[in-house]
């Protein structure tokens, strides 16, 4: 399968929170990094285990989450894609209360090997909040 339709997939099992096939996307030997931003500002290295509690995690502060492709590359063995992210929150954030929407920009970059994202690379910018 192509890296652009593999990450596609992923952003859209993130999206509805199917973990089942967020583990078929992910390589088993996966490194995330996502580079400091509001929430990480040391930024942050993952493994797919890490993914998995942080994905678990996110169900409980989050009520929904939408993404919106809205520019994609295709580069072989790697996808990037550019996605506006919006989630209405279940838990304070910052200034932000329950009910409240908050949303990132984000540049993502996925590396694949045997069918599988192996590596991937976030820069998410966040508005104050």
């Amino acid at each position: 399968m192509p890296a652009l339709d593999i990450a596609r997939r992923l952003i859209r099992a993130i999206e509805v929170g199917d973990v089942e096939t967020l583990r078929v996307c992910y390589h088993p030997d996966l490194v995330q990094i996502e580079w400091p931003n509001r929430l990480y500002p040391q930024g942050q290295r993952r493994g797919l285990a890490d993914i998995e509690t942080d994905f678990a995690r996110g169900s409980a502060i989050l009520r929904r989450q939408s993404y919106e492709i809205t520019n994609e590359l295709d580069c072989g063995d790697k996808a990037m894609l550019e996605i506006h992210w919006t989630a209405t929150l279940n838990a304070p954030l910052g200034e932000k209360q329950p009910g409240d929407e908050i949303d990132c920009r984000i540049a993502a970059v996925f590396d694949t090997r045997d069918g599988r994202i192996i590596g991937q690379r976030n820069y998410d910018c966040y508005p104050p909040f």
